[in-house]
Protein backbone atom coordinates (compact mmCIF):
# COMPACT_ATOMS: atom_id res chain seq x y z
CA UNK A 1 0.00 0.00 0.00
CA UNK A 2 1.42 3.45 -1.38
CA UNK A 3 1.92 6.09 1.44
CA UNK A 4 0.95 9.81 0.90
CA UNK A 5 3.87 11.81 1.87
CA UNK A 6 3.10 14.01 5.17
CA UNK A 7 2.31 17.54 4.18
CA UNK A 8 2.03 19.14 7.38
CA UNK A 9 0.97 22.55 7.79
CA UNK A 10 3.05 23.89 4.86
CA UNK A 11 0.52 26.02 3.38
CA UNK A 12 0.69 26.04 -1.21
CA UNK A 13 0.31 29.79 -0.51
CA UNK A 14 3.45 29.50 0.92
CA UNK A 15 5.55 27.17 -1.45
CA UNK A 16 3.97 28.64 -4.68
CA UNK A 17 5.66 31.42 -3.93
CA UNK A 18 9.06 31.50 -5.79
CA UNK A 19 11.79 32.87 -3.25
CA UNK A 20 9.40 34.12 -0.89
CA UNK A 21 10.27 31.22 1.72
CA UNK A 22 12.49 28.04 1.84
CA UNK A 23 9.42 25.96 2.03
CA UNK A 24 8.89 24.88 -1.30
CA UNK A 25 7.55 21.04 -1.79
CA UNK A 26 9.07 18.60 -4.41
CA UNK A 27 7.00 16.03 -7.24
CA UNK A 28 7.01 13.67 -3.90
CA UNK A 29 5.51 16.56 -1.82
CA UNK A 30 8.73 16.58 -0.06
CA UNK A 31 10.41 19.80 1.52
CA UNK A 32 13.02 21.10 -0.80
CA UNK A 33 15.36 24.41 0.19
CA UNK A 34 16.35 27.07 -2.37
CA UNK A 35 19.70 27.40 -3.51
CA UNK A 36 22.29 30.16 -5.02
CA UNK A 37 20.69 33.69 -5.58
CA UNK A 38 17.26 32.68 -4.53
CA UNK A 39 17.95 31.61 -1.15
CA UNK A 40 21.04 34.90 -0.75
CA UNK A 41 18.07 37.43 -1.34
CA UNK A 42 16.04 35.09 0.91
CA UNK A 43 18.18 36.14 3.82
CA UNK A 44 18.51 39.60 2.67
CA UNK A 45 14.61 39.26 2.83
CA UNK A 46 14.45 38.13 6.30
CA UNK A 47 17.35 40.57 7.38
CA UNK A 48 14.69 43.03 6.50
CA UNK A 49 11.90 41.78 8.29
CA UNK A 50 13.87 41.23 11.60
CA UNK A 51 14.65 43.72 14.05
CA UNK A 52 17.86 44.56 15.20
CA UNK A 53 18.55 43.13 18.55
CA UNK A 54 15.84 40.75 18.04
CA UNK A 55 18.14 37.75 17.50
CA UNK A 56 20.29 37.11 20.18
CA UNK A 57 23.13 35.49 18.53
CA UNK A 58 23.91 38.46 16.37
CA UNK A 59 22.18 41.52 18.08
CA UNK A 60 23.52 43.26 14.98
CA UNK A 61 21.66 41.00 12.55
CA UNK A 62 18.45 42.73 11.50
CA UNK A 63 16.80 46.16 10.95
CA UNK A 64 16.73 49.04 13.25
CA UNK A 65 12.95 49.56 13.24
CA UNK A 66 13.17 50.88 16.51
CA UNK A 67 14.54 54.05 14.89
CA UNK A 68 11.21 53.94 12.25
CA UNK A 69 8.29 53.24 14.05
CA UNK A 70 5.96 55.95 15.28
CA UNK A 71 8.38 58.44 13.66
CA UNK A 72 6.30 60.70 10.96
CA UNK A 73 9.93 62.07 9.86
CA UNK A 74 11.20 59.24 8.96
CA UNK A 75 12.36 59.84 5.13
CA UNK A 76 12.66 57.43 1.94
CA UNK A 77 16.21 58.42 1.97
CA UNK A 78 17.06 57.18 5.90
CA UNK A 79 15.32 54.17 4.89
CA UNK A 80 17.21 53.03 1.97
CA UNK A 81 20.59 53.68 3.83
CA UNK A 82 19.53 51.30 5.98
CA UNK A 83 17.87 48.73 4.01
CA UNK A 84 21.13 48.59 2.32
CA UNK A 85 23.36 48.66 5.11
CA UNK A 86 21.31 45.50 6.28
CA UNK A 87 21.25 44.07 2.92
CA UNK A 88 25.30 44.31 2.73
CA UNK A 89 26.19 42.95 6.05
CA UNK A 90 25.58 39.41 4.16
CA UNK A 91 28.57 38.58 2.96
CA UNK A 92 27.58 36.98 0.18
CA UNK A 93 26.22 39.93 -1.23
CA UNK A 94 28.65 42.76 -3.03
CA UNK A 95 26.33 45.07 -4.04
CA UNK A 96 22.95 47.02 -4.72
CA UNK A 97 23.18 48.64 -7.74
CA UNK A 98 19.53 49.47 -7.64
CA UNK A 99 17.07 50.62 -5.51
CA UNK A 100 13.06 51.83 -5.77
CA UNK A 101 10.45 52.89 -2.72
CA UNK A 102 7.41 52.18 -4.08
CA UNK A 103 4.89 52.15 -0.98
CA UNK A 104 6.31 54.81 2.30
CA UNK A 105 3.51 54.82 4.87
CA UNK A 106 5.20 57.48 6.60
CA UNK A 107 4.50 60.50 3.56
CA UNK A 108 1.70 58.38 2.68
CA UNK A 109 3.08 57.88 -1.21
CA UNK A 110 2.34 54.51 -2.79
CA UNK A 111 -0.35 52.70 -3.76
CA UNK A 112 -0.62 50.69 -0.55
CA UNK A 113 1.67 53.33 1.86
CA UNK A 114 -2.48 53.34 3.79
CA UNK A 115 -2.55 49.71 4.27
CA UNK A 116 0.80 50.45 6.41
CA UNK A 117 2.60 48.32 3.34
CA UNK A 118 6.48 49.82 2.98
CA UNK A 119 7.07 48.61 -0.72
CA UNK A 120 10.82 47.94 -1.39
CA UNK A 121 12.52 46.91 -4.50
CA UNK A 122 16.08 46.24 -4.78
CA UNK A 123 18.39 44.35 -7.08
CA UNK A 124 22.61 43.40 -6.80
CA UNK A 125 25.15 40.72 -7.33
CA UNK A 126 26.63 38.27 -5.22
CA UNK A 127 30.21 37.81 -4.56
CA UNK A 128 30.13 35.10 -6.92
CA UNK A 129 28.53 37.71 -9.64
CA UNK A 130 24.90 36.34 -9.98
CA UNK A 131 22.28 38.73 -10.11
CA UNK A 132 19.77 39.27 -7.63
CA UNK A 133 16.45 40.90 -7.65
CA UNK A 134 13.89 41.31 -4.93
CA UNK A 135 10.37 43.14 -4.02
CA UNK A 136 10.20 43.16 0.02
CA UNK A 137 6.50 44.10 1.26
CA UNK A 138 6.79 45.18 4.72
CA UNK A 139 3.97 45.77 7.22
CA UNK A 140 5.11 49.24 9.51
CA UNK A 141 1.93 49.76 11.39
Amino acid sequence: MAVEPYRGHVSMDVTEKEGYFDLQLDDQGRVKLLTGAREVAQAAELRLRLWMKGWFLDVDHGFPWERVVGRKDFTREEFVMWAVKVILRDERIRSVTRTEVISFPPDGGGPRAKDGILEFEWRGTTMSGEELQQRVELSIL
